[in-house]
């Protein structure tokens, strides 16, 4: 067999990676997944990348899906004039409303959130690089001491640890490029600083009001989604680790130990999870990542997670089409060495199926298992069990089967539904033929589907066979 990838990886498209000859070297590279940043990206830009994503899919001839991520209710500061630095002990006043900010003076684009700093609040601005401790409370404003000088700009990022707003509300941005993202044929869309499932019911609104079925990937990036995470994946699609935002969300010692509880939350609940931020940072300057790096992302995939996500290092890095390769070589490495845990049992038939596949495969030493599937729902719960051998999902549609790039291990491949158990053995052949992976003649595969054949979520009929 091939040198199969089963760690998924989802790289961001943008200046170094947008054009379709780019694109298909990354599909090559080891690309599942295509993000679309919208916090940096136009409507023309967005159909333009669809497109060439597209082009480059049909030339591979394998399922490529695309993620559009939103840029969310994201607490910002307001205007400020140009060339502003703060000193170091120097004091800033956080306004609830300014025209324009300066040095000395800063406002947010929501003005409940002064009201919830309290003393002593360390407060960051963009990526951390300016640090300030609120030292005094008024009605109005907070008084903070800057204790990490650097540069400010208008609309930088604000955090706190604990710090939320009150009401997720959907923008009209945000609005306008759900619609982009139906419009233009889009696979996911990512949502931002999500803190309940109520916040995913009401995206998913907006969706289905376009006409589409998109899968909805929460973005787990405060303390409330950590909370609640329990219930947003029973309504989400998927979460994503997103690491940037939930490192200033809550203290940074506690973010490795989160990323394990939602990879760990994700697996159980059978839904894909993406672990994000700084995964290979150094690799937009350079051509080799650091030792922690790769550290990083071999933990990660240890850890369990669907797929590993790369954001500036493809979208605007020096080395683009290196960051993916390597990405793919160290996920290679770490996927032998996931641990079994404990699932909790779901008692329904199909469960019981799925299960029992990858048991017989383990035991008989399958080449791999094929799971037959309308909905996707097979192949993710044989998936759920992360076993050693790929899983090559057989579906009618193409929808579904870019939504199974998001799963781990899944192959996803469109093929005809079967019409009977005769054509079973048939279509994995014609799969094999393709040349999108390679099993050795007289091997065996482990069959799962559902029966009778086109009723989704039915899966009941496990079959073993020779290739």
């Amino acid at each position: 067999m091939q040198n199969f990838k089963k760690v998924k990886i989802i790289a961001t498209t943008g200046p170094a990676m947008e054009s379709s000859e780019k694109i298909s070297a990354a599909i090559s590279a080891g690309v599942d997944v295509f993000r679309i940043n919208f916090s940096h990206c136009s409507r023309e830009e967005a159909f333009m990348r669809v497109e060439n994503i597209r082009k480059a899919e049909k030339e591979h001839g394998r399922p490529i899906a695309i993620m559009a991520d939103l840029a969310g209710p994201k607490i910002r500061i307001g205007m400020m004039k140009d060339g502003q630095e703060m000193t170091e002990g120097s004091l800033v006043a956080i306004h609830k409303e300014l025209k324009e900010g300066d040095k000395n003076n800063i406002a947010v684009n929501h003005p409940e959130i002064v009201d919830n700093l309290f003393l002593g609040c360390e407060v960051y601005l963009g990526d951390g690089d300016v640090r300030l401790e609120i030292v005094k409370k008024g009605k109005d404003k907070a008084i903070a001491k800057v204790t990490a000088p650097g540069k400010v700009r208008s609309k930088m990022g604000f955090s706190a640890h604990g710090l939320a707003l009150k009401k997720f509300e959907i923008s009209s941005k945000d609005k306008a490029d759900i619609k982009i993202a139906c419009e233009a044929g889009m696979d996911a869309i990512a949502a931002s600083f999500i803190q309940t499932d109520l916040d995913i019911k009401a995206i998913r609104k907006l969706v289905e009001k376009e006409g589409r079925d998109l899968m909805l990937i929460a973005k787990i990036e405060t303390q409330q989604g950590i909370d609640n995470a329990q219930k947003i994946l029973d309504v989400a699609d998927g979460i994503m680790v997103a690491r940037g935002d939930l490192g200033y969300a809550i203290p940074m010692e506690r973010v490795p130990h989160v990323q394990k509880e939602l990879i760990t939350l994700a697996r159980s609940k059978n839904k894909p999870v993406i672990t994000a931020t700084q995964m290979l940072e150094s690799m937009g300057q350079n051509s080799f990542p650091t030792r922690a790096e790769i550290t990083d992302v071999a933990n990660a995939v240890m850890d369990g997670t669907s797929g590993v996500m790369l954001s500036q290092e493809t979208s605007k890095g020096m080395y683009p089409l290196e960051s993916v390769r390597v990405m793919a070589k160290i996920a290679r490495g770490a996927e032998s060495y996931i641990p079994v845990i404990d699932l909790p049992e779901l008692n329904e038939i199909y469960d019981a199926v799925a299960t029992s596949a990858v048991s017989v495969a383990e035991h008989i030493g399958a080449q791999f298992i094929a799971a037959f599937t309308e909905s996707g729902s097979s192949a993710r719960r044989v998936c759920r069990h992360r076993p050693d051998c790929p899983i090559l999902a057989l579906t009618p549609s193409i929808s579904v089967a870019r939504r199974l790039c998001f799963s781990w291990g899944v192959m996803p491949f469109v093929a005809k539904e079967p019409k009977g158990f005769e054509e079973l053995d048939d279509l994995v052949r014609i799969a094999l033929q393709t040349g999108y992976f390679k099993a050795k003649k007289g091997g065996t595969v482990v069959i799962v589907a559902g029966v009778p054949f086109g009723l989704a979520g039915s899966t009941n009929l496990l079959h073993v066979a020779k290739i």
